[in-house]
């Protein structure tokens, strides 16, 4: 009888510990093999505060050093890395990031080589309007991999290993983080390793080029050619009038009526593109179907930048600012620390998985960036031979694509395979016949084999001493394409827009393309020093938000269907008025609700609208908008009601888009052009109810939207009668795997995605940066995060209410590795292990 309550019990001691350390799927939803994280001795209740558990001051014996490196950490934990060289200075800072941010780096990487399934395997449940839906992460990784993002990692690695004299510099950063990960036990693994039941793999200068390939995505990945060409082939003759790529009310980045220098390439004389759009008709618009295509990149992912002159300022010293809008999340995108050799001495934010700071100052120099918004993603459509679709024409003869086979190692399960298909112009990304792209090839900048000296760009930035050395540093710099502010403690301060520009005949690029013929490829790329740049204006100030870059006059064309149309004007209104200007009035800018859009476009939707015909209810609601003062703090309930009524009024408009199949792949009319729509032509066609027999005009639009926004408030009221702007807003900072218990919610906050402060649900400014170039410049910052990664840890997200608050930490820059402040409350001294 013992030995079979023994047998009995071993058996189900046997069963519970594999089921426990085993991931199951259960109705396509991975459940994660909860031994690993339930473990006594290497659960999750190991993964303390790490900063908690360390002595004031500690060696630490590494093994790829040269010499000896000190860090010391400051009241909030930022580093700050003192070495005799800079090969050893990116060597601790690999080994930070990695302690600090490992599953992030590992998470994003293998996400952008298309290695998702590895870590959540083949399906995922997600919930779709309120009902469960299953999501293939093998379709999502097979997209990513035909998107070419690998690929261009690869060819990134290529060009890098040509200047052996950097690239050294990248693997010492390399070594670095790998010494972290080898020094790790299970117990040490983040806790996302222990919930996913996967462990770490060690770092390559592969892995650096997904991130840097990550970014370039996000920022200049996104494109709407299909969009554009199906609006054109609707609207017709009124394609331009819709759909105008300048407006005279803009406020271009660099100032109008600047004259520029003699084109070296004269644009009037690039080949006419060979394109034509009769291959494509309206037919081609396809329903799609969920999950089918890649998401397409924020169009909120920009930023604002600007740099006023010490004549402008109250202390006579140039201030640079800088406030990167992107996706948050939690661990946050940035990593902030101080690098210090014999001749670099910057502070500012790195990118967790890339050496060097990005964003920042030294003793000299200070910048900072916007997305410049090039289109540089083009899309051709291919002419197969065959049903094979093996073989495409090009210039009258038929060539062969190249065949790429990729495995997808799928977690649990084992290796399954694609085949990439790859044209002159790149890859083919989309196979399914159902989705509007489908057999298309993607011609991207980000496929291109990297400049040699690409990551030498950073590195000379961040030892930069006056302007001239900064530009010269950017020249290697090539995407994504952005907007440099800088400010010089010399008194300098100006915008450099930065990176290459493929030279097109107008329109090129901004609608599909005819692949068969070599004549419409890019005819080369803007002469560097004849991209859009000013030093020193008489204005006294420089700035930038993602804006049209030029006026007409600029004699290289360019394009974007997402150019800002009022941040830029904003801020340019309030700078041109300030003067005697301090950190503390640069603060208040940065963190302002106010919008140029509710200024505009209120008053025009209340002038036509028919008070008369509204009910006393709706009365009500018209008084609690007329007085509002536009700016959309949290608390008030007038921003809810006008971005309701809007919302209504421009989905009644352009029916004519938004009742047709396939509304998704349709251009859908600008903001702007909305607004100035209604300011300038109230009677115009479009605005009329296609469903109806009657004609109506922006009135009946105005007042039809207005009760029906009353009817949708109504019962959002009924759902939260707390409601005020902040709570419709709902902003929240989602974890990397939304797991709500690593995320933050429900975040007190106001502004939006056209105000200054440009804070929507999950993006907004990932990093603020204030700073004074005095003899010593002085910097305020703060980050809607923590430096740790670590859930558990106080240093989370220990900057997140002083980000909610708008309030700043003032950054202590050090000048050398022996001064004392009282801030220091860490310091490890990094040596090499001793030779046997």
């Amino acid at each position: 009888m013992r030995i079979f309550k023994f047998l009995a019990a071993f058996i189900l001691t046997a069963g519970l510990t594999y089921s426990l350390n085993r991931s199951w799927n259960i109705k396509g939803a991975p459940l994660p093999a909860v031994g690993s994280l339930l473990n006594p001795f290497s659960g999750f209740w190991r993964n303390g505060d790490l900063f908690s558990l360390k002595s004031p001051s500690q060696t630490v014996t590494v093994n790829g050093l040269q010499g000896s490196v000190t860090v010391k950490y400051d009241d909030r934990m930022v580093p700050h890395i003192f070495a005799d060289n800079l090969k050893d200075a990116v060597y601790v800072q690999g080994r930070l990031h990695a302690q600090n941010r490992l599953f992030q780096m590992d998470f994003i990487t293998r996400a952008t080589a298309g290695r998702l399934t590895e870590f959540l395997g083949e399906s995922l449940i997600r919930t779709v309007n309120g009902k469960p839906s299953a999501v293939s992460i093998l379709e999502i990784d097979k997209l990513t991999r035909r998107k070419g993002l690998l690929w261009a990692a690869e060819n990134a690695v290529k060009g890098w290993q040509k200047d052996p004299a950097t690239f050294a510099v990248l693997e010492s950063y390399v070594a670095g983080v790998n010494d972290y990960i080898a020094s790790m036990k299970p117990t040490d693994y983040p806790i996302e390793y222990k919930l996913l039941g996967v462990k770490p793999e060690p770092w390559t200068a592969l892995k650096t080029a997904l991130f840097s390939k990550a970014m370039a995505n996000d920022l200049a990945g996104g494109d709407y050619d299909l969009e554009a060409t199906n609006a054109k082939l609707l609207f017709g003759k009124d394609f331009d009038f819709l759909y105008p790529e300048f407006f005279k009310e803009q406020s271009p980045i660099v100032p109008k009526g600047t004259l520029w220098t003699t084109a070296s390439v004269n644009p009037k004389k690039v080949p006419k593109n060979d394109g034509s759009l009769s291959f494509l008709g309206i037919e081609e618009i396809k329903s799609g179907l969920q999950f089918n295509t890649l998401e397409k990149p924020d169009p909120s992912n920009g930023s604002n930048n600007w740099a006023v002159a010490k004549n402008k300022t109250k202390d006579k010293y140039p201030i640079l600012c800088g406030d990167p809008h992107l996706g948050l999340s939690l661990p946050s995108i940035w990593y902030e620390l101080q690098i210090t050799t014999p001749d670099i001495n910057v502070y500012g934010v790195s990118l967790p998985g890339i050496p060097m700071v990005i964003i920042g100052f030294n003793n000299h120099i200070a910048w900072t960036q916007t997305n410049s918004g090039f289109d540089v993603a083009d899309w051709y459509a291919i002419q197969w031979k065959d049903a094979k679709k093996e073989s495409y024409l090009l210039d009258g003869a038929y060539i062969k694509a190249e065949l790429k086979i990729e495995p997808f190692l799928i977690k649990d399960k084992g290796l399954v395979y694609d085949t990439v298909k790859y044209t002159v112009w790149g890859p083919v990304v989309y196979t399914n016949d159902s989705i509007g792209r489908h057999d298309m090839a993607l011609r991207w900048l980000g496929h291109d084999e990297s400049d040699p000296h690409e990551l030498s760009a950073f590195v000379n930035v961040n030892k930069a001493k006056n302007w001239q050395e900064f530009k010269e540093a950017l020249k290697t710099y090539n995407l994504p394409s952005q907007n440099f502010a800088f400010a010089c403690t010399d008194g300098d301060i100006g915008l450099q827009v930065n990176g290459l520009l493929p030279i097109k005949e107008k329109e090129q690029g901004r609608f599909v393309q005819d692949g068969s013929k070599s004549a419409n490829a890019w005819k080369g790329f803007v002469p560097r020093d004849q991209n859009p740049q000013y030093r020193n204006p008489a204005r006294g100030f420089i700035s930038s938000a993602n804006q049209q870059l030029t006026d007409p006059s600029y004699p290289y064309y360019y394009n974007s269907e997402n150019f800002e149309s009022y941040r830029n004007r904003i801020i340019n209104n309030k700078l041109e008025k300030m003067d005697s200007i301090r950190i503390e009035d640069m603060m208040k800018m940065q963190n302002d609700n106010s919008s140029l859009f509710a200024a505009e476009a209120l008053p025009l939707l209340i002038k036509n609208l028919d008070s008369a015909s509204l009910s006393v209810p709706e009365k009500t609601l018209l008084d609690q908008l007329k007085p509002w003062n536009m700016i959309y703090d949290k608390d008030k309930i007038a921003p809810v009601l006008f971005e309701e009524w809007y919302k209504a009024f421009y989905t009644a408009t352009w029916d004519e888009i938004l009742t047709r199949k396939g509304k998704d792949e349709i251009l859908k009319p600008a903001t702007w052009r909305t607004v100035f729509l209604l300011r300038d032509d109230p009677n115009n066609i479009y605005f009329d109810d296609i469903s109806t027999p009657a004609r109506e005009t922006a009135r009946d639009m105005a007042t039809i939207s207005f009760k029906k926004m009353c009817s949708e408030y109504a019962k959002i009221k009924v759902l939260n009668p707390a409601l005020d702007w902040a709570k419709y807003k709902d902003t929240k900072i989602n974890h990397l795997l939304s797991i709500p218990a690593f995320s933050r919610s429900h975040l007190d906050v106001g502004g939006s995605a056209k105000s200054i402060n440009a804070i929507k649900p999950g993006h907004g400014p990932s990093w603020r940066m204030i700073v004074q170039m005095s003899e010593t410049p002085k910097a305020w910052v703060v980050f809607p995060g923590g430096e740790s990664g670590n859930p558990g840890s106080k240093n989370y997200d220990d900057f997140l209410n002083k980000w909610i608050e708008g309030s700043y930490y003032e950054a202590l820059f050090l000048q050398k590795k022996e001064q004392a402040d009282k801030r220091i409350i860490l310091t490890e001294t990094y040596g090499r292990e001793a030779k046997k």
